[in-house]
């Protein structure tokens, strides 16, 4: 409806139309974009990865054991295997509620510094970063800022994009 500042009318076709819902019972639907989106079970990721098996006449693995699953999430992102106490806190927890266990596992370690010196390094080896000068001699350089800067990025979640600049052009961003 025009709002009454708007001095507009309706037309006599555009009555006409509100009559004929109204007598036909008024059925209101909402608007497809404020509906919740369903999420089509057949589109999961995993869903797919069954279907890729399927045609190889392969299955799923089965769930594997929460010692075994604490040990590849620390092994993946920091590089070090979980301790005896964290072994037996993870299975304690995952027994309880398992999505739970595992989110809050990866939480610790993403914040743990160690997650930042293992993602570094993947960077480092591709930026060749060294601390020495190579086969002329073992004499130091003073490149470990600049491993330190890595680390920190990541143990900061400094955006990628932002990495990238800092990285190809960090000598011409100002107060760098």
């Amino acid at each position: 409806m025009p709002p009454p500042e708007s001095h507009k009318k309706l037309t006599k076709k555009e009555k006409q139309i509100l009559h004929d819902w109204i007598k036909a019972g008024g059925d209101y639907e909402p608007h497809w974009a404020y509906q919740q989106p369903k999420q089509n079970a057949d589109d999961t990721i995993d869903s797919l990865v069954e279907k890729a098996l399927k045609k190889k006449g392969l299955t799923l693995s089965k769930p594997t054991a929460a010692h075994t699953l604490l040990r590849r999430l620390h092994f993946d992102i920091t590089g070090l295997p979980p301790t005896s106490a964290e072994v037996t806190a993870f299975t304690d927890a995952h027994k309880i509620d398992p999505m739970a266990a595992v989110a809050k596992a990866t939480d610790k370690l993403l914040s743990s510094p160690n997650y930042g010196e293992r993602m570094a390094m993947k960077w480092l080896d591709a930026v060749r970063y060294a601390d020495t000068v190579g086969y002329h001699g073992d004499q130091n350089t003073e490149v470990s800022l600049f491993r330190d800067y890595v680390i920190n990025s990541f143990n900061n979640d400094l955006p990628y994009n932002q990495f990238i600049i800092e990285q190809i052009a960090g000598d011409l961003i100002p107060n760098a």
